[in-house]
């Protein structure tokens, strides 16, 4: 088992194998099934089109360490925030003030709320 599954992670990564692993994967059905698994599946990515060149992620990595990030003003955002929902509580507790001040009014006065 131990000997499939250095086949099959070596299938896996792409990597050549061995004359002796060839012969593996055409003895053992769990291996072949892997390796025609992995060659369809290269062969559909193929199908996309060209690979990606060489060094492609590294140019694009050193680019973004390169570039300047600049500070967003997010902390005007969170005072203006902050602001508008403390007039929305003051603005709910005038309400509420009020409405208490005309039903206790109205039932002090023996009328019904």
């Amino acid at each position: 088992m131990s000997r499939c599954n250095d086949v099959q992670e070596k299938i896996a990564r792409g990597e050549a194998l061995s004359e002796d692993q060839r012969e593996h994967t055409t003895a053992c059905a769990s291996c072949a099934s892997v390796m025609a698994d992995f060659s369809m599946l290269e062969a559909a990515l193929n199908a996309f089109g060209p690979a990606v060149p060489t060094g492609f992620a590294d140019r694009v990595m050193a680019h973004v360490a390169t570039e300047v990030v600049t500070p967003s003003h997010t902390s005007g955002r969170w005072v203006s925030l902050t602001l508008a929902y403390a007039a929305g509580v003051v603005a709910a507790l005038n309400v509420a003030s009020f409405l208490a001040r005309v039903f206790i009014a109205s039932v002090a006065f023996g009328g019904t709320p």
